[in-house]
């Protein structure tokens, strides 16, 4: 579901996501099922500029959110497929180091809020 609607969605994605989180996430959905990584940095810059669209309302927020459908799928496998022979401790870790990143880039989702565009 990643892959096909990050290929479906591509116009609209380009009206919500900067160019290189766009990149990005282009990237990885080219990546091989063995080898795929959605990064917490990347996952974090979709959030915030998901976020940040919705507050200027750049398209109809009910597609914004279906439009975040496939992230968020892309993403929980990603972490599933990471964790798979993780126990709950390192589980906890990873948990806290994404955690840290939404904090790391705090100032990136004030400076996107500000904006009358991320581009």
């Amino acid at each position: 579901m990643f892959k096909s609607g990050v290929d479906q969605l591509g116009a609209v994605l380009e009206e919500i996501l900067s160019p290189s989180t766009l990149q990005g996430i282009r990237g990885i959905s080219k990546l091989d099922e063995k080898l795929f990584h959605f990064p917490d940095e990347l996952w974090a810059k979709t959030v915030y500029e998901f976020a940040s669209s919705h507050h200027r309302s750049v398209i109809n927020r009910d597609h914004l959110l279906q439009a975040l459908t496939p992230l968020y799928r892309g993403r929980v496998s990603s972490f599933i497929l990471e964790n798979l022979r993780a126990d709950g401790q390192e589980v906890e870790s990873k948990l806290e180091s994404l955690r840290l990143e939404y904090e790391r880039l705090k100032p990136y989702l004030i400076e996107s809020w500000k904006q009358a565009n991320v581009r």
